[in-house]
């Protein structure tokens, strides 16, 4: 019964067109090299395809997630600074250091920074806040690599980091700033 099954059962594709084509044991043996070498020619063109869209997906979208990764190392720098400030603020009796000038000159910043090591990131950045009270702290950044970046770091500092505020200032630096404070 199973003999008379299978003998029902149409035999694959492939084997119909071979058994159509090849009439010798050694041409059916040339036609199945033959169909089984290599890639097909779709399979080829569907390869290049997909290797194609993403080389493009990486030159559309690469650089737009640079902006956003370089930002970020931007925002970074800014917040160690924020949390060395308010280091000193609270060892300070309440005040921000008073100085104008690199970050690495205002001792008491410098030192709750880490020192030399945790600052080299912030070469080129300055800091500024005359003593008394009622005074506007600023913290001026180097320039980044592009108006992108820029931009892309003032957002960030205004959306999170309140009371600071941030501004675009000469070609690509950020100017950032905290009023009403108390430098001594």
């Amino acid at each position: 019964m199973d003999k008379a099954n299978n003998a029902l059962i149409a035999p694959p594709i492939d084997a119909q067109i071979e058994n159509q084509v090849c009439h010798t044991d050694s041409t059916k043996q040339a036609y199945r090299s033959k169909m089984r070498s290599g890639f097909a020619m779709l399979e080829i063109v569907i390869g290049i395809a997909i290797v194609s869209l993403i080389i493009a997906a990486a030159v559309v979208y690469g650089p737009k997630m640079m902006v956003g990764r370089k930002s970020d190392i931007g925002f970074a720098s800014f917040k160690s600074i924020d949390t060395a400030l308010v280091d000193v603020y609270n060892s300070n009796g309440a005040a921000y250091p008073s100085g104008t000038g690199a970050i690495s000159t205002t001792t008491s910043l410098y030192n709750a920074l880490g020192g030399a090591t945790a600052t080299k990131d912030l070469t080129g950045w300055t800091y500024s806040c005359t003593a008394g009270s009622g005074k506007t702290m600023t913290i001026v950044t180097t320039p980044f690599e592009s108006a992108e970046v820029q931009s892309s770091l003032v957002d960030k500092i205004n959306g999170r980091a309140l009371p600071w505020t941030a501004a675009a200032s000469g070609t690509n630096a950020v100017t950032i700033t905290k009023t009403n404070v108390t430098c001594n």
